[in-house]
């Protein structure tokens, strides 16, 4: 055995931390970043955050520590929606529909235009 052969070592970084743990952590949260900020149903302009943590937790010889890596994404909530309801009594039970049962319905063509309306241009 060669004892005088000197063991190179990679210090440890950002890049390689966790062999690549972190970076991968924060790939996959910057996707759900991406797809909220796409997301139609969010606010465009709320913010969004990536949080990384790492946590060293020391022995007692400080000569090891055990590292947790984490990381969590602040995402804009969904919008929400909304509708209305009519409500009224039928047969003693109150009910309640989203088409206002007083409207006169109309015959609508494939384009959702009144069917007895001219198309534009006609």
């Amino acid at each position: 055995m060669d004892t005088d052969r000197k063991i190179e070592l990679e210090t440890v970084s950002l890049e390689n931390l966790g062999g690549g743990t972190l970076g991968e952590l924060f790939a996959l949260k910057l996707t759900e970043v991406l797809e909220n900020i796409w997301d139609p149903n969010t606010d465009p302009g709320a913010a969004r955050k990536i949080t990384l943590e790492v946590t060293f937790k020391p022995d007692e010889d400080r000569d090891s520590a055990g590292v947790s890596l984490k990381a969590k994404a602040s995402l804009a909530p969904h919008r929400g929606s909304g509708t209305v309801i009519y409500m009224g009594r039928q047969g003693g039970t109150v009910k309640a529909v989203e088409r206002n049962p007083k409207q006169l319905q109309m015959d609508l063509d494939e384009e959702n235009r009144p069917a007895e309306f001219p198309a534009a241009g006609e």
